[in-house]
């Protein structure tokens, strides 16, 4: 079969789905019956909206989906979206000291900016205009603490969300007023100089519900040691300055259909890698990053199964860096504002169809980049104040003779290269104990404005001719109860990547610029356990994968395996609640084909709720065992890997009113 790699380990766990699909011992539920038999028996199936854009159990989307609640990010002290994500099947995320980049399935090239997967904030498209990042790390604009769930939708999402939905969609859904009916402060402090202190209210009354939160964070941050400058005259490798500062708010209001959103993040971060040619152990390189998002959104259903919602978006994003070298100065700017327009239509059509049909419209309102060196006229790179890119789609869903079959397709225009369709289609066989799916998908990249029109008159030459990258994407699932406490997911997939966008260097004119590259592929298999048996609550997944170029050769960045376990139990009447977790990954190559070596990093967390009346806090050891290991950068670092922190204690101190 075309999807299955040839080892003998990927060999024996598809025969292991196979029995698994096979032996399911359930009856096909025709109609609507199989849904909502199983919402009574199987209460802890998730609910996920992501994947069809109606809310819909996981095991009937046409996609591998992933749920995260509040609760388990709170189990195991995760402190950003990074960490939360670090622990889904299949994904894990690379820090360069200057941002964190998220990677799923094996593709996480350096010098990339996790443009090929879509973040959403309550529907809102999270990813920037200028470098299409959906930012992980400090630097993003979803604060954990804020999170009711993630849904994290696995395969390519362009059939409903256009640009950037390649490998995924991660939809983040915030709190309620009545999530919280009340208000909470804390305050946490930890290794590397860490300090911080959050406040929250939430209330439902009457037709209104309100929930605000605010966030500030320090970290001092700590020396660390890059033996590639180790010299007399560069402190003998040792960087002193490596300072995070975070400030977030987000402001959510809502009264009868109508719901508005408000959110910020400002942050500010010292570099101490010497990337991109600049000093060593320079103060001066800093980079600061703003994004801001307020929307109001219409979401009204009807009895009879009709929905309709629609939102208006305006979005807002300024990055300012700043390059010391020997000399001199050089700063770097790029600035946008955008609205965004969306709406979706879903009609039933008798009772076992359902379409979807609706349109997105997106104008830039302002986009610019610029250079200069301190003391010297500067050059903008681009001034792009009328782009604009639109959209239409429409999604048919149908049961028939126990089948759900789903099928879709999206046409995009962009002013810059024209129109592109991403179809896709799942068909999904339900049982009362699981399913089976076999899903296929087309996804497009559109080419950023700095892949676009970046050129620093230097080193960097503008592209205007850049086209988009595609992927065509093939999966099958089976998704089995095992027990009434056990859960089992087993997927295979392949995929292609024609016209990869990718930073190229010329040698003969010694200039960096973005180009169309050839194909690159992908292949593999991930396999998820969830349980719950006598106070215990956990996951166990493995992910095993493989992504060459065009002749075959392994890409950087892309671990062969990755494995995830995590387990957590109650203690004291529910007061008390231990978690651990384990993440592995097997070595992987850095840009100059170099081996990184791999690494087991383990957690453990202790929870106390309700210590004294509304008091309770959190104790944890990050990476408790002190391993040293790196992550593969960017050819823009001197350093092949960028060594990431040993041992952390963090505590959290909070209080409920």
């Amino acid at each position: 079969m075309a999807f299955i790699d040839s080892s003998r380990s990927a060999r024996t766990a598809w025969t292991v789905a196979c029995l698994v699909a096979g032996g399911a011992g359930g009856t096909p539920l025709a109609g609507q019956q199989a849904g909502d038999q199983e919402s009574i028996l199987f209460l802890e199936i998730p609910t996920v909206h992501g994947a069809s854009k109606f809310d819909q159990i996981a095991t009937e989307a046409p996609a591998s989906v992933t749920v995260i609640t509040a609760e388990e990010i709170a189990r195991h002290n995760w402190r950003t979206l990074a960490e939360v994500l670090d622990h889904v099947r299949g994904f894990f995320t690379t820090y360069d000291r200057s941002y964190t980049y998220l990677a799923a399935r094996g593709f996480g090239r350096p010098g990339d900016y996790s443009t090929r997967i879509l973040l959403l904030l309550d529907g809102q498209r999270a990813n920037e205009l200028v470098y299409e990042s959906g930012y992980y790390g400090s630097e993003s604009v979803v604060d954990v603490a804020d999170i009711d769930r993630v849904e994290v939708i696995r395969g390519p999402g362009s059939s409903l969300y256009g640009t950037s939905a390649v490998f995924g969609v991660v939809s983040i859904v915030t709190k309620r007023g009545r999530d919280l009916n009340g208000s909470q402060i804390s305050a946490e402090a930890g290794s590397f100089g860490t300090a911080g202190a959050r406040a929250a209210f939430g209330r439902r009354a009457g037709g209104l519900e309100l929930y605000a939160s605010a966030r500030v964070y320090r970290q001092s941050g700590q020396e660390l040691y890059y033996p590639e400058y180790d010299d007399p005259g560069t402190n003998l490798g040792v960087a002193e300055f490596d300072r995070d500062e975070r400030d977030h708010v987000l402001i959510k209001a809502s009264r009868g259909h109508f719901t508005l959103l408000g959110a910020f993040n400002n942050r500010h971060k010292q570099v101490p890698t010497a990337a991109w040619g600049t000093g060593f152990n320079d103060p001066r390189f800093q980079l600061r990053d703003e994004r801001g998002i307020v929307a109001l959104a219409f979401d009204r259903a009807f009895p009879d199964g009709r929905r309709l919602t629609a939102s208006t978006g305006l979005h807002s994003y300024s990055y300012r860096g700043s390059y010391p070298g020997e000399g001199y100065l050089y700063r770097d700017m790029a600035r946008a504002r955008w609205a965004e327009l969306q709406a979706a239509w879903v009609q039933p059509l008798g009772p076992g169809q359902k379409i979807v049909v609706g349109g997105e419209y997106r104008r830039g309102l302002r986009q610019d980049q610029a250079g200069w060196y301190e003391g010297e006229a500067g050059l903008d790179f681009h001034d792009g104040t009328r782009t604009q890119a639109w959209a239409v789609f429409a999604q048919d869903e149908v049961r028939l003779a126990g089948f759900i079959l789903n099928a879709g397709a999206r046409l995009d225009g962009y002013e810059s290269f024209g129109t592109t369709v991403s179809p896709r289609l799942g068909l999904v066989y339900p049982w009362s104990g699981g399913a089976a799916k076999i899903l296929y998908g087309r996804a497009f990249r559109a080419p950023t404005a700095y892949e676009l029109y970046y050129g620093s008159g230097g080193e960097y030459r503008t592209n205007p001719d850049l086209e988009p990258e595609y992927l065509r994407h093939v999966e099958v699932v089976v998704e089995q109860r095992v027990s009434p406490g056990l859960r089992a997911t087993l997927s295979a997939y392949r995929l292609e990547n024609t016209g990869l966008i990718s930073l190229t260097y010329d040698p003969d004119d010694e200039f960096y610029m973005y180009t169309n590259l050839e194909m690159v592929h992908g292949k593999g298999l991930e396999l998820g356990l969830d349980f719950e048996n006598r106070g215990w609550q956990g996951s166990l997944s493995y992910a095993l994968q493989h992504s060459g170029d065009g002749a075959g050769a392994e890409l950087s960045n892309s671990p062969r395996h990755l494995g995830q376990l995590h387990l957590s139990r109650s203690l004291a009447s529910d007061r008390i609640r231990v978690g651990t977790s384990l993440r592995a990954m097997s070595s992987r190559l850095n840009p100059a084909g170099e081996r990184v070596g791999g690494h087991v990093i383990g957690d453990l967390t202790f929870r106390v709720q309700r210590l004294y009346r509304g008091l309770g806090g959190t104790l944890g050891f990050h990476n408790i065992g002190n391993r040293r290991y790196e992550d593969p950068v960017g050819e823009e670092h001197l350093q092949r890997a960028i060594g990431q922190d040993g041992r952390q204690l963090r505590v959290t101190l909070s209080y409920e009113f």
